[in-house]
């Protein structure tokens, strides 16, 4: 039964690469699977409903695992791996020596393997994705359309739960922390919040397009993700958005977009006063302060123990929880780079989040370039901060949002690529029309 489901699934999946193109079909599996509905397709255990970590008890393949392997094999058929994904593979040699000679080989480390695994493998199909896309053309329309079309899913969705609709109901344990903060399709508010601040990373590029649909769509991402900013409730994620838009919009070349310099500012400005009773009420109830730090003392104790390679991926909560009553009940710490330095050391979490940083050094480098590839520059270098505030502030970067993140962190690196050392474009690019201001 399972190779007739597989063999269907395939066949329909020729068909819609036949009908409608590459790009079209790279985007409906990537959105589908990582931004609508990232689900567990096989294995994992009912434990997982109540679990902690950045995957499950045992190994499992999730909706995003099968999506992105398919990416993957659109790659390798059309020759087209970047030389981006030379960042990732230190950690690749790296995960896989601690996992035969370090780690001890336990269900709950077998499944952080294949979670980190599918996040390297997540760059690899984003840069692939880059070099499908252009921003100016057909296939840049297609791309932001999808983006667009997400957002929107997630927007009806959202307001629905606002209304009262059960739609996409949490676990019974978070919805008691959340209360009446919407979702979107993910189990969490704040995933949902990171999904939008991550769009908002690769739709500000297409907001300097010299074709006017794909300006009016990337403003429209921009426009229908504060409001599920505000519902969800991440004050993190709201705020690190906000510094996104005003970073963005100082960093337009000078002399372009004028009016956007000025009309941009009042309009965050404008959400921030609208929404101050929400973030103060979340202040209120939930400041945080103390237990946060608390987690981080935890955290820190435990790296001298294993500095090198960790305790092993997906091991926190096992590691932790017996030192520490609160850790037991289910609580990582609240820090993405100190949950990484305890499972997978110090080594690990650097070659993890290096080629981020790296990205980041050839956006600082590009941007000042007024050029497409210079507007991907500014998009990232005005991204990352409000990200790393995120990513500080809490795990879920390390969880199924991980391979989100490596997927658009590879777009906006393979898409810089395109600009030669003293910013200018290649051969590739030396025909596209210059970008406009938005």
């Amino acid at each position: 039964m399972i190779i007739v489901i597989l063999l269907l699934a395939a066949a329909g999946l020729y068909i819609f690469y036949s009908v409608a193109g590459r790009v079209n079909t790279i985007m409906a599996i990537a959105m589908s699977t990582m931004c609508f509905l990232p689900r567990v397709l096989y294995g994992g255990s009912l434990a997982d409903m109540t679990r902690s970590g950045i995957s499950s008890s045992e190994p499992r393949i999730m909706t995003y695992t099968a999506g992105i392997a398919i990416i993957l094999v659109f790659a390798v058929f059309a020759g087209r791996l970047s030389g981006a994904n030379r960042l990732i593979l230190p950690f690749v040699i790296f995960l896989s020596f601690c996992y035969a000679f370090v780690w001890l080989q336990t269900d709950e480390v077998q499944a952080g393997m294949v979670h980190f695994l599918t996040a390297a493998a997540a760059w690899v199909a984003g840069a692939y994705a880059a070099s499908c896309v252009g921003r100016d053309g057909k296939s840049g329309k297609q791309f932001l359309y999808w983006v667009l079309a997400t957002v929107l899913v997630q927007l009806v969705i959202s307001v629905l739960q606002f209304a009262g609709l059960p739609l996409f109901p949490t676990n019974a344990a978070t919805s008691e922390l959340v209360g009446s903060r919407v979702n979107g399709s993910f189990s969490h508010p704040t995933a949902l919040g990171k999904v939008l601040l991550l769009f908002l990373m690769v739709c500000l590029p297409f907001t300097r397009s010299i074709d006017r649909p794909a300006r009016v769509a990337a403003w429209a991402v921009v426009a229908m993700s504060f409001p599920m900013l505000v519902l969800s409730g991440g004050r993190a994620n709201f705020f690190s958005a906000v510094v996104m838009i005003l970073l963005w919009t100082l960093l337009l070349p000078r002399g372009r977009a004028v009016a956007s310099k000025v009309a941009i500012p009042l309009a965050m400005a404008t959400i921030a006063f609208a929404s101050a009773g929400v973030w103060a009420a979340r202040f209120e109830e939930d400041p945080e302060g103390s237990t946060r730090q608390h987690f981080n003392e935890v955290a820190m104790a435990l790296i001298p123990a294993n500095p090198v390679a960790g305790t092993g991926p997906n091991t926190y909560i096992t590691t932790a929880g017996p030192t520490d009553a609160l850790t037991a009940q289910g609580w990582p710490v609240h820090n993405s780079a100190l949950l990484a330095s305890v499972e997978i050391g110090i080594l690990g979490a650097v070659l993890l989040f290096l080629p981020l940083l790296i990205v980041f050094l050839l956006a600082w480098r590009q941007r000042r370039d007024d050029t497409k590839t210079g507007d991907f520059a500014r998009a990232y270098v005005s991204a990352l901060p409000g990200i790393a505030l995120v990513a500080l502030t809490g795990w879920g970067m390390m969880g199924d949002i991980l391979c989100l993140w490596l997927f658009f962190a590879a777009f906006c690196y393979q898409q810089q690529l395109r600009v030669g050392n003293r910013g200018r474009p290649l051969a590739t690019a030396t025909t596209e029309p210059r970008a406009v201001t938005s």
